[in-house]
């Protein structure tokens, strides 16, 4: 997100000097509440609840899920 604000800083329109970065993430962490982070990995509820339940509960899930994976690769 900062390289688009840089980007438009610098295209010919508003020309001005684009704030540093630790600026640039203080006033949106603060003022707009925005956070910044990269998820770890993002998980449907079909693949979360799979790799949560235990065994006797994977026996049941075992076809719903086999089928979502299947669904996915195609």
């Amino acid at each position: 997100m900062y390289n688009l604000y840089e980007e438009y800083c610098r295209s010919p329109i508003p020309a001005v000097k684009p704030v540093s970065v630790s600026v640039y993430r203080k006033v949106f962490g603060t003022e707009y509440n925005y956070s910044f982070f990269k998820p770890k990995k993002d998980q449907c509820e079909t693949c979360f609840k799979y790799s949560q339940a235990n065994d006797s509960d994977k026996m049941q899930l075992k076809n719903d899920y086999d089928e979502h994976i299947r669904m996915k690769e195609q």
